[in-house]
Formats: structure tokens, sequence, C-alpha cells
């Protein structure tokens, strides 16, 4: 049955009828379930089976009456993972045994594609992982006694490596307008402002990073993708990610030791009134603002293997880099308050109306 689907498959794989193609892939389907059942073998205690295809991965576990597991262990593929109380829906039996058989089918979603989804018409659908299959064969009562936890990695993982990427371009993009605003302490020159223009930031923030992603694609196109991580650490492909990175991190660095210590003179001369305790204060947490906005707490992630506190810090800063930026580009940003209080005024108007 499998192979005679997987033909059909193959002889309609370029036709244009979805329902043909989700009739050929659910053909397959059911005839791996069948074929899985069949791994299955009475144990008294707990066995499991697993294999690897090119075209799919399947594993199988089983208990017995006499299972000295607590819980099973999770059961893994590549680009997918599944956990089951497969202990507790044995009780349930009168075998007091059950079986769980796992696949995660590799091109399956060359088929099963993602236009199948109902969705808006202005919306690109795009298959993220790969389809998976869970069944529990030659297990009389199947009621599940606790949620069962999918877990699936992005198989498109190039995606993640241009998120990544320009994410880090901009924070250099914007370590030099804040270097460039805080050197001149005055109104940026029209001429330096067209080149600065957002359009322009735009291009820079996500052509570089789509250049850099594009080319280590074509030098390395298996480079995504592996047990422990987004992005494999073999044949050097990590440098594609951590080279750039550490290029934007030290010039990150090295503006934010400058800008730091234009600010500091620059709060001096400010106001020679302003308390030394109030200077300090308002320093302190520019500089550790900056800090955490501009990416140089990333700096960080070279050395948590070494150091728990490190990791806790690491995790901590990164985590709320977003409310840093929230509250220096909107909170403590004279403007944007005034467009709140607006639209606050606007609001309250309406409702009395």
């Amino acid at each position: 049955m499998a192979f005679s689907a997987s033909e059909k498959i193959l002889e309609s794989s370029l036709s244009s009828n979805p329902t043909e193609l989700a009739s050929f892939g659910n053909s397959v389907l059911k005839a791996s379930e069948k074929l899985m059942s069949t791994l299955v073998k009475p144990t008294d205690t707990s066995a499991s089976v697993s294999f690897t295809l090119a075209a799919v991965e399947g594993q199988v576990f089983m208990v017995g009456p006499n299972v000295t597991l607590n819980k099973i262990p999770r059961l893994d593929t590549t680009n997918s993972s599944v956990d089951i109380d497969l202990i507790g829906i044995s009780k349930n039996n009168n075998e007091r045994s059950a079986a769980v058989a796992f696949m995660s089918y590799n091109s399956m979603e060359n088929l099963l594609k993602p236009d199948f989804f109902n969705t808006s018409n202005n919306t690109i659908k795009t298959m993220m992982s790969t389809v998976i299959s869970a069944t529990l064969p030659k297990t009389t009562n199947t009621k599940l006694t606790k949620p069962v936890n999918f877990t699936l990695k992005h198989i498109r993982s190039g995606l993640l490596h241009f998120l990544f990427l320009s994410g880090f371009v901009w924070m250099l993009i914007e370590a030099v307008l804040l270097f460039i605003c805080v050197k001149n302490l005055s109104q940026i020159s029209s001429k330096k402002r067209e080149v600065l223009s957002s359009g322009f930031l735009c291009v820079i923030g996500y052509l570089v990073a789509l250049v850099l992603v594009a080319v280590s694609v074509g030098l390395v196109p298996d480079g995504y993708g592996s047990k422990y991580c987004w992005i494999k650490m073999d044949k050097g492909f990590i440098w594609s990610f951590l080279g750039p990175v550490c290029v934007i991190l030290a010039l990150n660095t090295v503006l934010f030791i400058k800008i730091v210590t234009n600010v500091n003179s620059a709060l001096k001369n400010l106001n020679v009134e302003v308390s030394q305790m109030k200077q300090n204060k308002i320093m302190v947490f520019k500089t550790l603002a900056q800090f955490v906005v501009l990416g140089c707490s990333w700096i960080l992630g070279f050395f948590t293997n070494s150091s728990k506190v490190l990791e806790i810090l690491f995790l901590i800063l990164n985590s709320q880099q977003g409310t840093f930026i929230f509250l220096i580009y909107c909170v403590l940003n004279n403007e944007v308050r005034q467009q709140y209080r607006k639209l606050f005024r606007c609001l309250c108007c309406a409702k009395q109306h």
C-alpha cells in the first residue's frame, strides 16, 4: 500500500488539484501508520524502536504491566518531538500495556500544502514545519490522561538567520545614529538627514542581512537545523552568523564607550545646579539603557558556559531589550508623550460625547 501510494504521488506530484494531492498524502499517512503498528511487540517493562529514512523518521515506544519508568522519555526526530503520558494510558487498559508510534515526514509538506488552511487572501502561506503523525497502535483504550505536547522546529529555521542578522544590523544603525546626535548635540544637517533617511536605513537594515544569508545558503545549502541549535556547527557555517555578530558587537562597544563619554561631558556642562547624586543616577540609567539597546549585552553570551551568574544576567538583560527600547523611545521621549496626551484627550472627549 505504501509503495503503491508513493508511486501515485510521484506520478501526480505536478498536479494542480489540491484535493487529489491531499488524498494521496492521506493514503501515505494511513499506510505508514499501519506499517508502524507491526513494530509493536508485547513487553513486560518497556521497549522502543526507531528508524531514519530519507523521507520519514519514526519512533515506537511500548510499555507493559511491569514498567519501571515514572514517565516515558520524549520521542524525538530531527525537526519535531512529542511528550505523551503513555504510562497513564496503559493503566486504563485491561492488558496494562500501550504503545505510541510517532513519525515525521520530511517531504510531505510538498503534498499537504499550506493552501489547505483558510486564511485571508492577502496572507502568504508557508509550511514552516514537517508533517507529523502520532497514533496509539494496538492499544484498546486510547483515551488520553494528559494533554499531548508536540514541539515543531522551523525547517526554513534561513528565516531565523535573516531575522537575527537584521536585528543586529539595526542595532549598529541605532548606535551610529545615536553617536552622531550625541557628538553634534544639535540638529542633524539637511545633507546628513537625506543620507540617513528612513528608506535608506531600511534598505541597509534588511538588505545587508539578506545578502549575508543568501551567500551563506549558496555556499552551504544544508547548514540549518541541528539537534541542539537552528544552525549547524560543522563546516564552519556557524561563522556565517557569529562573524557578522562579532563585528557588529565590537563596533557597537566602541561607539557605546564614545557615546557614554560624550553624554557624561554634556551632563556636566548642562546645568551646574543639578546635584551630583541626581546626575550620577541619570548617567547610570542612560549607560545601562544604551548598553542594552545597542545590543552590547549580547557579548555576555560568549561567556555563559563558564558562569551561571553571567548566564542569568545575559537572559535578564536581553529579555528586557524591548522594555528598554520602549522606555527610551516612548516613555522618556517628550514628543511621544505629547502624542499620547493628545490621544488620551481625544478618547476622553469621544466618551463624553
